[in-house]
């Protein structure tokens, strides 16, 4: 019953617009919508993939162009790196002569030995201790990556070249601290004990001396 009720709804409407749909004018106006509809439809599926490659290449040389700026500043950052390096660079051997790389415990008895021989004083001992051997790794200041190397020496002279020495220590190219002078005055001769600190840096990696 409403299966004939709608058919009877459908006739009585095209009955009404048949008229008007066969105008040649409606006719033209209806066949043109229908092309751009249709021409429309399918130019969207052929063009989407086009758009998805612009859409991507878009999005590709917007990354380029992310890298290519962090490599920018990392290419300046690096260049003034290089600037202050060249600055530096004469001083370079002047500290490895303060700070060598390791503990370099025979270069620093030449240096007692030259020392004690430039003030006219006898080096009759030097003893080290907590020297590292060939691939340990010593304690170091965590900040500063110094590693001291203990050791005292005694000296046979009167006062006061034991002084100059002192002085002269002071004065070598490499950091040595002076932790304790003990004079020895119940020996015949003059003579003092003396106990130092000498620095070398150790940098993340070992070092051997």
């Amino acid at each position: 019953m409403e299966h004939n009720e709608n058919l009877h709804r459908f006739q009585r409407y095209y009955t009404v617009l048949e008229p008007w749909l066969n105008k040649p004018r409606v006719k033209g106006y209806t066949f043109l919508i229908l092309s751009i509809f249709t021409s429309a439809f399918f130019l969207f599926f052929a063009v989407r993939p086009t758009l998805n490659t612009i859409i991507n290449l878009r999005r590709q040389i917007s990354d380029s162009m992310d890298v290519d700026a962090k490599l920018t500043q990392k290419i300046n950052a690096l260049s003034q790196i290089q600037a202050q390096y060249e600055i530096i660079k004469p001083d370079l051997p002047l500290l490895s002569q303060v700070l060598p790389p390791v503990s370099d415990v025979a270069g620093l008895v030449q240096q007692m030995e030259k020392t004690s021989s430039d003030n006219q004083l006898a080096l009759s001992a030097v003893q080290f201790s907590d020297v590292s051997l060939v691939g340990e790794r010593q304690k170091k200041d965590a900040a500063s990556g110094l590693v001291p190397v203990s050791f005292q020496i005694t000296e046979a002279g009167d006062y006061a070249k034991i002084v100059n020495f002192i002085e002269s220590i002071k004065k070598l190219s490499r950091l040595i601290s002076i932790e304790n002078v003990n004079f020895d005055s119940a020996s015949s001769s003059p003579a003092a004990t003396i106990r130092m600190n000498a620095y070398y840096y150790q940098s993340g990696k070992a070092t051997s001396q």
